[in-house]
């Protein structure tokens, strides 16, 4: 009886989780509990603004995600200032490494700041509780990624709000072009996807024939991103289909409990593996698959579905999927699949995806690393001299494989002197590379 006890809990979970009404109720008490919270402190007032901003992300009518808007704004209006421990909203907040970041320009004069881009609310909210915003924004042109649409945290309505300047944001979707600007006057967002930054160099396309993988899916091992969906098709599918699952354990779900819920499916023999892979790894495994699929029904911008294309490997989303990424697929890069006919639909994309070409398309139309440096560059020089500030140099080009990382070798030592005087300035390292730093 383990097998369909273990699949019913998923499947009733997955109900749960995306239903209408659970996320609307869910929404509604997670207010009630904000508007609990007594607001004598800004500790207390962040708690509140946190709630308030999980209700708005579970909430799918329109009219009370905006009135949970205005209670942010009230609430944010509310902030003195105090400098605060921010460990009970992001608990890892205490260290000093700011990981998914990049410095993308050096600071050239006080007239000419440098540009530094963090990605992850957990990682720039650092700039607040080590009480080094101010000291940060005279020397650098601040530039965020946010993690998720739709895009409401403490990271993006708080922060803003005391952090002593204007930022460029980029987004995890369309929609966030006007949800940013409503959450803060003080985010400029790009139309730039995270998904925008893949380095098109790095992929190498096996021909079709030489490709010995059915279906790839690159995706963390967690309930969210729905594996249980996947497994759930292939037990109604040839057990010839090769699949391979690469992945980082989640906070619910790793790759023991991947497999163990392939052998409730009965699928386990048609999984080649079930493992993690660093990002080289990971563009192998794309450029080795006839196709790929991603099973989430909400997220961020979802990188992977750009870095399939790059591999030349057809994508396959749910058509009812909310995440930026799901506009580039089409005709040419893959193909939207419904969630009662899964199995039917995944054969059916395997079976005309020879006569696709995705890394074309995305290289026509110009989603590289390169071309959005492009357009980044621009938009904050323009600004820049708009505000009566010096530009003499350009930001360096920089991917995000999977996180901000500077492109070219010659760019990460010139600007090693830069990380070191950031590291020696605020006490905070960027990026994951600790030698530059040090």
């Amino acid at each position: 009886m383990i097998g369909p006890v273990t699949r019913m809990k998923f499947e009733f979970e997955d109900l749960l989780r995306f239903s209408t009404i659970t996320r609307s109720l869910t929404s509604r008490w997670l207010q009630g509990q904000a508007m609990r919270i007594r607001g004598t402190d800004d500790l207390q007032r962040i708690l509140r603004i946190k709630k308030l901003c999980s209700a708005a992300t579970l909430t799918r009518d329109p009219e009370h995600r905006s009135k949970l808007e205005n209670l942010i704004h009230s609430t944010v209006g509310e902030l003195s200032g105090q400098k605060i421990d921010w460990t009970p909203i992001y608990p890892r907040v205490g260290d000093r490494k700011v990981q998914t970041a990049a410095i993308l320009k050096p600071w050239v004069s006080p007239r000419e700041r440098g540009v530094l881009l963090i990605s992850f609310e957990r990682q720039w909210i650092k700039l607040l509780h080590f009480d080094c915003a101010s000291a940060v924004q005279e020397r650098y042109i601040l530039v965020l990624g946010p993690s998720w649409t739709p895009p409401h945290s403490c990271g993006v309505t708080a922060f803003p709000s005391m952090y002593p300047d204007r930022m460029f944001s980029t987004i995890s979707h369309d929609n966030d072009m006007d949800t940013l600007p409503r959450l803060s006057k003080k985010i400029t967002p790009l139309q730039l996807l995270a998904s925008n930054w893949v380095v098109p160099d790095g992929f190498l396309p096996l021909p079709r024939e030489q490709r010995d993988i059915d279906i790839v899916m690159v995706a963390t091992f967690g309930k969210y991103k729905r594996h249980h969906a996947l497994l759930r098709a292939l037990s109604r599918m040839p057990k010839t289909i090769r699949v391979l699952l690469i992945g980082t354990n989640g906070d619910d779900l790793d790759a023991d409990g991947i497999r163990a819920l392939a052998r409730a499916w009965g699928v386990e023999d048609m999984l080649v593996d079930v493992r993690g892979e660093d990002y080289a790894g990971t563009t192998r495994a794309f450029c080795r698959a006839k196709i790929s699929v991603i099973m989430s029904r909400r997220e961020g911008s979802c990188q992977a579905v750009v870095e399939s294309m790059y591999a030349n490997t057809p994508v396959g989303i749910l058509s009812d999927a909310e995440l930026g990424s799901r506009k580039y697929v089409n005709e040419h890069t893959g193909g939207l699949l419904r969630g009662k006919h899964l199995g039917e639909d995944i054969l059916a994309l395997l079976d005309r995806s020879h006569s696709m070409s995705p890394r074309d398309w995305v290289m026509d139309h110009r989603l590289s690393c390169y071309d959005s440096t492009r357009i980044l560059n621009d938009t904050i020089r323009d600004q820049a001299l708009a505000d009566g500030e010096e530009w003499t140099c350009d930001i360096v080009p920089h991917a995000w494989n999977p996180y901000p990382e500077i492109v070219l070798p010659r760019d990460k030592e010139s600007l090693r002197p830069e990380y070191r005087d950031f590291h020696t300035r605020y006490g905070l390292g960027i990026g994951f590379d600790q030698k530059r730093w040090e």
